[in-house]
């Protein structure tokens, strides 16, 4: 399908997977117009989009906003999150926003897509909905929830929600589980970020030694411009169902670092600690043969390219 002449509308715009699918489709001569709840100094705004400082949890307003611009696709990467260690001091502080910002929104779009049938959502979720006691580690689209914090219920609940319309009424919904997935646009915070910060400061002599903790533990780890490519390919295909995104395998954050640092300077492994875990966990990761099979999408084989990309 030729996306040229097109318009689509990014809910997050100014996240790491609003910014990089913001810019996929602007190369692909995609009208794009980005929504944000709010503005962000540290996050820049990518030169020839439109962006609107919106709340579309309110119905009206999502209702009103969405007939006027009335775009080809929407892409709905604005669901509050934070890193795994701050996820429960939101939870805890401001779990509104988060139900805001999956079910309450989804459900305007889907909503208004009723009327609107010729538009598509894509929405992106998280494996956070499998994550508290798994039965398995290998997700698939059929395994059981088992949804971590609130941030994992309201997720599961969107993904219910979705897959109702989709059955009920044929609406032209996808759900994209994704797993773990980083860049130079993803918050500090983060892992592989913080992992950066710590390999730059060493690289530039502003520290003489670094220590990395839970080096041992296994990690979900993937490109988010690999994902991107991914959702581009879904509305290519005019495809309409769930897919997951995921490296599908685990490594441990001992192997990402030392390859990373290899690349760049063998010698700086020396003046890294590296600190395990008593009981490292297996973490979940996705079953991506659906979605290799329909996209012909594969992962990129390693996180590497993406922390060297990172470190410069």
């Amino acid at each position: 399908m030729d996306l040229r002449g097109k318009k689509a509308l990014v809910i997050g715009a100014l996240g790491q997977d609003g910014q990089i699918i913001s810019l996929k489709l602007k190369e692909r001569n995609v009208s794009v117009t980005g929504a944000t709840k709010n503005i962000d100094p540290q996050r820049p705004k990518i030169k020839g989009i439109t962006y609107d400082l919106i709340d579309l949890s309110n119905p009206e307003c999502c209702y009103e906003y969405l007939n006027a611009l009335k775009p080809d696709y929407i892409f709905h990467f604005g669901a509050k999150n934070a890193s795994s260690r701050n996820m429960a001091a939101i939870e805890n502080s401001k779990p509104e926003l988060i139900i805001s910002s999956t079910i309450k929104l989804t459900t305007n779009l889907i909503n208004w897509q009723l009327s609107n049938n010729k538009t598509k959502i894509l929405v992106g979720l998280s494996s956070f909905m499998y994550a508290n006691s798994p039965t398995e580690n290998k997700i698939q689209l059929g395994t059981e929830y088992s949804p971590k914090g609130i941030y994992g219920k309201f997720n599961m609940e969107t993904h219910k929600k979705i897959i109702e319309y989709r059955n009920k009424f044929n609406s032209d919904i996808c759900g994209l589980i994704l797993f773990n997935h980083t860049s130079k646009f993803s918050k500090q915070g983060f892992l592989v970020p913080d992992l950066v910060n710590k390999i730059i400061n060493l690289k530039e002599g502003k520290v003489k030694k670094i220590t990395i903790n839970e080096s041992n533990r296994y990690i979900d780890i993937s490109s988010a411009q690999n994902f991107c490519d991914g959702f581009i390919k879904i509305i290519e295909l005019g495809l309409s169902r769930d897919f997951i995104f995921s490296s599908g395998k685990i490594v441990t954050i001992r192997s990402i670092v030392e390859e990373a640092v290899a690349a760049i300077d063998i010698d700086l492994l020396m003046n890294i600690n590296f600190i395990e875990s008593d009981y490292p966990s297996k973490p979940i990761y996705g079953d991506i043969e659906i979605t290799q099979k329909l996209l012909g999408w594969n992962p990129d084989p390693s996180i590497h390219k993406t922390l060297l990309e990172m470190l410069r």
